[in-house]
């Protein structure tokens, strides 16, 4: 098959279960589910800078390329107003009947339709505690409160400042 190293598995098996790969604090590989429940809150007076894009990154619609037969299957909820993911042609998902491949290609789908993440830039007091993929709420100044954010990118300078990140799309 197409995969040449535990990478591209690792990368093809996440995308599968409708997840994220990533090595945590201790070391050890952890699959993420997409979240929508805040771990916490950020206030203002816990950030020194912030800047909150004005849309909402949200995904509504699969792409995946069945390699058998050379076609795109694209699977969407409705209405499909917001980003498409592609998921090109996984080799986890060319095994089996078309209607399990439609099962997959939905459930994968189902697991993206939770993400509704403002994208975001800050600079806070830091907290060790927090993770890629914890979601937050920040509360105060230009951020709007009925928001959820998800950490992409953690920067901590020790004894400074923790800049947070989360990076997305406009649909």
């Amino acid at each position: 098959n197409d995969i040449e190293s535990w990478r591209d598995f690792l990368y093809y098996l996440a995308q599968t279960l409708g997840c994220f790969a990533v090595i945590d604090r201790y070391g050890k590989l952890s699959l993420t589910a997409y979240g929508s429940t805040p771990v916490m809150a950020i206030d203002i007076r816990h950030r020194f800078s912030s800047s909150f894009s004005d849309f909402v990154t949200r995904y509504t619609a699969v792409s995946s390329t069945n390699k058998k037969t050379e076609t795109a299957e694209y699977y969407a909820k409705d209405p499909d107003a917001g980003l498409t993911m592609n998921l090109g042609v996984n080799p986890l998902l060319q095994f089996g009947l078309e209607e399990t491949r439609e099962m997959l290609c939905r459930n994968i789908l189902a697991d993206l339709s939770v993400i509704r993440y403002v994208p975001f830039d800050s600079d806070t007091i830091g907290n060790p505690a927090l993770d890629p993929g914890d979601v937050l709420r920040f509360a105060g100044g230009q951020a709007d409160e009925g928001q959820i954010t998800c950490i992409t990118s953690i920067r901590q300078k020790i004894g400074g400042r923790q800049s947070l990140k989360c990076v997305g799309k406009n649909p």
